[in-house]
């Protein structure tokens, strides 16, 4: 009888813990807007001690084919990357970051930020006004969270990306504008 009571409160606590994130069973709102023009964020990397700082542009080619590229703010570029339902291409990619494990992680986030629901395992959050708030990838070392904030027009001006595990955090804020520079 102990037992089955242990049991009953456990599965109470965990019910009462998670009830504000909802599976991914269904259509999870983008985050990122998908029309076919030039988007460039503001980048912002914090791993452990060490700060980084550049723009990030994307760019949408037709159904589901993205490429992301991002360059320092002298200009010089850190990778080179393109997304689409077959493959994942990296163009370019300077040395530092340029390992299996860093390439996976980077493409992770891309995708998880263009196809929210492309993992089977992603939680998200949606506020009173049906907007995304949050995604969360449970993983071991690879555990991603995701905040949407800032909306401005339907889509979030800043959005966080913490991989707590691994002390990686991304800040990425819309610039105004973005739109008229071609890639």
């Amino acid at each position: 009888m102990k037992a089955f009571a242990y049991f009953s409160l456990i599965f109470l606590l965990a019910l009462s813990s998670c009830s504000t994130l909802k599976n991914s069973v269904g259509s999870v709102p983008h985050v990122i807007d998908s029309i076919p023009e030039t988007q460039i964020f503001e980048l912002q990397m914090n791993f452990r001690d060490d700060e980084f700082g550049g723009l990030l542009l994307l760019k949408k080619y037709g159904n589901d084919h993205y490429r992301f590229i991002l360059t320092s703010h002298f200009g010089l570029t850190v990778f080179d990357m393109e997304i689409n339902k077959r493959e994942y291409v990296t163009h370019y990619c300077i040395q530092p970051l340029n390992n299996k494990r860093a390439l996976y992680l980077l493409r992770n986030d891309f995708s998880m930020l263009i196809k929210p629901d492309f993992f089977p395992n992603i939680r998200y959050k949606i506020d009173s006004s049906s907007r995304l708030t949050s995604l969360v990838r449970a993983g071991s070392i690879t555990k991603t969270v995701m905040y949407f904030t800032d909306y401005k027009d339907s889509w979030p001006s800043v959005l966080s990306i913490g991989h707590p595990h691994l002390k990686l955090y991304i800040k990425l804020t819309t610039l105004p504008d973005a739109s008229a520079t071609p890639i």
